[in-house]
Parts: structure tokens; sequence; C-alpha cells
């Protein structure tokens, strides 16, 4: 008996070019505008399976390979209010003139946007600069 080798190469690492946007195009075109200098702060939310971490990691190698001050945040909605907040203060002292800041979470960001997943809105925090905010579609 002759054993059969099974080649299973390690899956590539996450990059904003090998995402498959699909409903996601907001989100890629979010990242990508933050990291180009645009703005410097983007909450992406949605479902499980929608795409989020892929999008973080990308986001993190992606400025790491800019050499942009970054910081990047998965499943903020487990954390507490008091944590939220904090966390999202961090982020946004990383959004300044150089540094981009990137967070995702299941759920809407609290309060729930009104108006659009795209509204430029965001967080707990009243004090917070604005950011973008993104709904990520499976």
């Amino acid at each position: 008996m002759q054993q059969l080798l099974l080649e299973l190469a390690p899956s590539p690492p996450p990059t904003l070019e090998n995402f498959s946007p699909g409903k996601n195009g907001a989100a890629i075109q979010a990242l990508r505008q933050a990291l180009a200098g645009g703005e410097g702060f983007v909450f992406l939310w949605g479902p499980g399976g929608s795409g989020k971490t892929h999008l973080l990691r990308a986001f993190s190698a992606a400025a790491a390979a800019a050499r942009r001050d970054a910081a990047a945040a998965d499943d903020v909605a487990r954390l507490g209010e008091a944590e939220q907040v904090a966390l999202f203060d961090r982020m946004h002292g990383k959004s300044g003139s150089y540094g981009v800041a990137s967070t995702a979470s299941a759920g809407a960001p609290s309060p729930a946007p009104t108006v659009s997943p795209t509204a430029t809105s965001v967080a707990t925090n009243t004090n917070a600069k604005p950011g973008r905010q993104v709904k990520a579609t499976p």
C-alpha cells in the first residue's frame, strides 16, 4: 500500500487585494481611503462571516507596510461600556494626522446609526472625533 501525499498549504494572509468584497465594496473602500490619508477612523459592523476580521487583519498589514501608526480591534461589542469608551478614546487618538484606526463588531455602534450604515458619526463617546462606519454584509 502506497501512502498518497495530501498537500495542504496554509491559507494566504489576509490582504485588501485578496478580499472578495461582494456587497462590501464600501467597507474596503473606507479602509483604503483611511490608509491613503482620508478618514482616520473606520468602524466596521455586521454579522459573523461578513469579512470584518479579514479586513481588520488586512488593514493592519497594509498600515504596517506603509509605515503608518495604526490600531485595530475586533469584537468590540464584547467589551463593557467603560471599556468601549476607553478603546474609542485610544482609537481616536490614533486617527490623528498620521495614524489610522479600525474596529469591528457584530452589532452597530451604540447608539445605532439612524440614517445609513455609512453615516459619519461613530462611538458612544460624545467627545470623539467623527469617523466612518460601514456595515458589512455576508
